[in-house]
């Protein structure tokens, strides 16, 4: 999103200025003299200037993201500098689209870049449970590449130590183990969660019996005296 913002409000902006588009504030519309510029060049000052607004605009959205909404960013250098780079390939796509296509080029970079990337990422569904289509289309999709290279620094940007506890691993291995001998059906199928790791000599949960029975299943005068 911010790659495509960047480009978007670039080519309005760079062409008022340089007289090949409308400046329009309210009822005030205005347009400059135009400048004598190739679309070449143009092409290139909108090139560096979403360089640096990038880095301007995904700052500010790390800054947000950690330091207001409290999100885990333990290097948020290194993360900045990802995000810029991947915003300014966007924004560099997206003005591409818009010189080659003119104005139904925002329509197209929003289709390309955000709907169609969104449902191809592979962030909520994973690859292999989308359609064919979708499937076909991550493989060039920006968005899939930037989760891909996400996912690849993910062990750089966690600090060690700082993975909370899984209170749910002890009972997924004895629901495996469970699986593994199912002849053996004493032990619980399922135990309460504990944050704290298992300790030598922690007793486990068991099914509670009825009053009165024993561990043939027989009562106390089944037996006699």
């Amino acid at each position: 999103m911010c790659g495509f913002l960047v480009g978007t409000l670039l080519h309005s902006t760079v062409d008022a200025a340089l007289g090949y588009g409308t400046s329009e504030v309210g009822p005030r519309w205005t347009q400059l003299q135009p400048k004598a510029i190739s679309r070449w060049r143009t092409l290139l000052i909108k090139w560096v200037m979403a360089a640096a607004l990038t880095a301007v605009v995904t700052g500010l959205m790390i800054a947000v993201g950690a330091g207001a909404v409290g999100m885990d960013a333990p290097h948020p250098l290194l993360l900045w500098v990802f995000s810029w780079l991947c915003a300014a390939s966007v924004a560099a796509g997206t003005i591409v689209l818009f010189a080659a296509l003119g104005t139904p080029g925002q329509l197209v970079a929003l289709l390309l870049f955000v709907y169609a990337g969104l449902a191809s990422a592979g962030g909520t569904v994973p690859i292999e449970a989308l359609p064919g289509f979708f499937r076909l289309l991550s493989e060039a999709e920006p968005l899939r590449q930037i989760l891909a290279g996400d996912r690849a620094i993910h062990p750089v940007l966690r600090r060690p130590g700082r993975r909370r506890p899984d209170p749910w691993r002890p009972v997924c291995r004895d629901r495996a183990a469970l699986l593994a001998r199912p002849g053996q059906t004493d032990r619980p199928l399922v135990r309460p969660p504990s944050t704290a790791p298992d300790e030598p000599g922690t007793p486990q949960l068991r099914q509670p019996r009825r009053p009165g029975l024993s561990a043939q299943g027989k009562t106390a005068e089944d037996h006699g005296p």
